[in-house]
């Protein structure tokens, strides 16, 4: 049997609270997931984890907003304006043998 291929749904980061508990804290969509270490999970098969999820609050302007975006300065010396085409101008007129 080949394994399927994996599809990654999200990603959790580790943190600790105040209390000094650890948790793992991530985002799928607009929803927030919290996975807690489950002590009163039977423990025949290993460790168990309990995972929750609430809304995702929401965002403030400053995280809506896109980045500001720095241009870079150039040492090299301007390009030259484009040329106008006049209308009366047909642009590519060239015959194309086919």
């Amino acid at each position: 049997m080949t394994a399927a291929p994996k599809v990654r749904l999200a990603t959790l980061r580790e943190r600790t609270s105040a209390s000094g508990t650890r948790y793992m804290t991530g985002l799928l969509g607009d929803a927030r997931l919290l996975l807690f270490r489950d002590e009163d999970a039977d423990n025949e098969w290993g460790e168990g984890w309990a995972l929750l999820i609430e809304e995702r609050a929401p965002r403030t302007e400053s995280a809506i907003a896109p980045p500001v975006r720095h241009r870079r300065v150039s040492k090299r010396a301007p390009r030259p304006a484009a040329e106008a085409v006049s209308a009366d101008r047909v642009p590519f007129d060239d015959p194309v043998p086919l």
